[in-house]
């Protein structure tokens, strides 16, 4: 199974890297379209791969997949959030420390009826 899941886990990484290959790919070959849309794919290119924003933009692009692929984990997985079972106020809460053991009847250091209990 951890074989499986292992696989699974090199898929989805290699996926990932191939549609950051191909949105490379698209805007660099855009570049060499005719009219407005080639100007304007080689200004984001050009504004992508400057020296000081390159960073930047790959770390936006980064953060913009990471948050993405999270989300899509979330929305598959379902709901995390744990039910605890409620206890009613009959049922078997103690309700006096005569029903605790005698371990924990005593919070070690603290004061009771003018002895100090030692832990």
């Amino acid at each position: 199974m951890a074989r499986d899941e292992r696989k699974r886990h090199l898929v989805a990484g290699m996926l990932v890297i191939a549609f950051m290959g191909l949105v490379g790919l698209i805007l660099v070959i855009g570049t060499t379209l005719p009219g407005l849309i080639g100007e304007v794919f080689t200004k984001v290119v050009g504004f992508l791969t400057s020296p000081f924003l390159l960073e930047g933009s790959l770390i936006f692009a980064g953060f913009t997949l990471v948050i993405l692929i999270n989300s899509w984990r979330r929305h598959r997985d379902g709901d995390e959030f744990v039910y605890l079972d409620e206890l009613n106020a009959t049922s078997a809460a103690p309700s006096e420390s005569g029903d605790l053991p005698s371990a924990h009847r005593e919070i070690p250091g603290t004061v009771d009826a003018g002895r100090t209990s030692r832990p």
